[in-house]
């Protein structure tokens, strides 16, 4: 059963491509990562595996291997980790290889996946009397439309917008994942969308959650260790 309690809650929303996922090459977590958390419960969607989990769940990597390994696990294990007995949650929709502008855009399927998942976190919080705050978590590269900063502007802002009208919600903390220019695939076109990003985290007094300095399996993608760094400083980014 999920616990009620008093305190206000962290609510996490995670958005965005495989690296928001937790594309780990296949390499598994192991140790205190395979067992359940009583504390810290997901739903949400990875639609590029078509994995869907539509209520909150509990994050247990080993009892639900249809439905978490590999897909809907990156960051979240460590997130909640540091959370220790308090609980947490996750409201997270992604899809590997995504583009802001043809596959988040108003009307497409994962905006409105997102928002309608977000409406079901927020039903439930009401029923339960579960008093919490929302943190956004951005993590997606690909530059939208013409490849431009105004056109990547542009369509995260519709994106924000959309999401916060149409749920009523507020974010505490917003977060974005910083494009990593060490990766393989680094071009011109994840220059714009860092340079969108540094304008959104002043314009949404948000912060930058940095992954310069973490290795790649495949010169894109982290492997569980680093997923679970990436959890850390995303943790302490919003519990300084």
């Amino acid at each position: 059963m999920i616990r009620l309690t008093e305190k206000v809650i962290d609510v996490y929303v995670v958005g965005g491509q495989s690296n928001a996922m937790g594309n780990s090459g296949g390499v598994e977590p192991s140790g205190v990562y395979r067992q359940p958390n009583p504390n810290a419960y997901m739903v949400g969607r990875e639609d590029f595996y078509d994995v869907e989990v539509d209520s909150f769940t509990l994050m247990d990597y080993d009892a639900n291997p249809d439905s978490f390994v590999g897909h809907l696990f990156g960051a979240e294990p460590q997130i909640a980790l540091n959370y220790g007995i308090n609980p947490v949650y996750f409201v997270k929709v992604t899809r590997g290889g995504s583009n802001l502008y043809d596959d988040w855009s108003s009307g497409s399927f994962l905006r409105n996946k997102m928002i309608e998942t977000i409406n079901y976190a927020k039903s439930h919080f009401k029923e339960n009397n579960i008093k919490v705050r929302y943190i956004w978590y951005w993590n997606q590269w690909e530059a939208s439309g013409g490849a431009n900063v105004i056109d990547y502007k542009r369509d995260y802002d519709g994106l924000i917008a959309e999401i916060l009208d149409s749920t009523g919600i507020d974010f505490s903390e917003h977060l974005i994942f910083k494009v990593n220019p060490n990766s393989s695939s680094y071009g011109a076109t994840d220059r714009v969308t860092l340079q969108a990003q540094f304008q959104s985290i002043v314009d949404y007094k948000g912060k930058l959650i940095i992954g310069d300095d973490l290795g790649f399996h495949d010169g894109i993608h982290y492997l569980p260790d680093a997923y679970n760094e990436i959890g850390s400083r995303i943790y302490n980014s919003v519990n300084p």
